[in-house]
């Protein structure tokens, strides 16, 4: 079987971990509203013509009325405020060039075989707003050969992220091999490492290996959340080997660094 066929698989599972919970789209934009949405009918409104480019809740969403004094909770980011807080081609490492900008693909998230093992591959979609942008690899001064990687960043109400962040950092600490299925077949979900607060408090990064059939495909996450916004970024290992990549110097730090001072937290 092609890597081909791996690496499609690697993007349908990792993208929804990238949202891990959290990447997903808005729940408003599908049919069913769910309960969430009920309950917060503004969470899920829309600026006339951009589809899937949610307002964050009004100072309405937050009910204070027990507390007068209480904080309210901070606003998720819009969709224009993640995009002006990705970086650019000039703030990239050597080696990183931007490919394009987009909003992130949905898919069918799977169930896996260990239910505490969940999180890893998605769950409900909760996110409010998300945007994503695809670098590609090269070959910075010294050589060193940089892979293609997702730069996703996410929104989310602050209550619903807080729980989804503790069983996601829970299943990352727990969780060392499992199954799913997909329409190439069962896929073996292996976690190879896992580095806890590797960027700083409330952060991580998972090297994890992917077999199809007896292809084989390792990729890499970092992931950091950053008040209401989860910044996710991802890299696909070579064809057919057994490496997780690594990121480029200050890849990682720069974006989380960038998410702090564009939108706080």
């Amino acid at each position: 079987m092609s890597t081909r066929v791996v690496r499609r698989s690697i993007r349908r599972v990792a993208l929804p971990l990238t949202a891990l919970v959290l990447v997903a789209g808005l729940s408003a934009c599908e049919s069913d509203t769910g309960d969430a949405d009920k309950a917060n009918p503004k969470a899920g409104a829309t600026r006339s013509g951009k589809p899937g480019d949610a307002e964050p809740p009004t100072d309405k969403s937050v009910d204070t009325s027990a507390d007068p004094k209480a904080p309210q909770a901070k606003a998720p980011a819009t969709k224009a405020q993640l995009t002006a807080a990705l970086l650019n081609a000039q703030e990239l490492p050597a080696g990183l060039t931007v490919k394009e900008t987009v909003d992130p693909e949905q898919s069918e998230i799977p169930t896996v075989s260990d239910p505490r093992c969940q999180p890893l591959v998605g769950q409900r979609r909760t996110s409010v707003a998300t945007i994503e942008r695809d670098l590609v690899g090269g070959t910075d001064p010294q050589g060193v050969v940089q892979p293609d990687t997702d730069v996703v960043l996410s929104s989310f109400r602050s209550d619903l992220l807080d729980s989804q962040w503790t069983t996601y950092i829970a299943a990352a600490k727990s969780c060392k091999r499992f199954t799913f299925r997909i329409d190439a077949g069962t896929v073996e979900y292996q976690v190879l490492d896992v580095r806890i607060d590797a960027y700083g408090p409330g952060s991580i990064e998972i090297s994890s290996m992917l077999r199809v059939q007896g292809a084989t495909a390792p990729f890499t996450q970092a992931i950091a959340r950053v008040g209401t916004t989860v910044v996710q970024l991802r890299a696909s290992g070579e064809d057919g080997t057994t490496t997780a990549p690594t990121f480029p110097d200050h890849l990682v730090r720069g974006q989380i660094d960038k998410v702090r001072s564009e939108l706080g937290g």
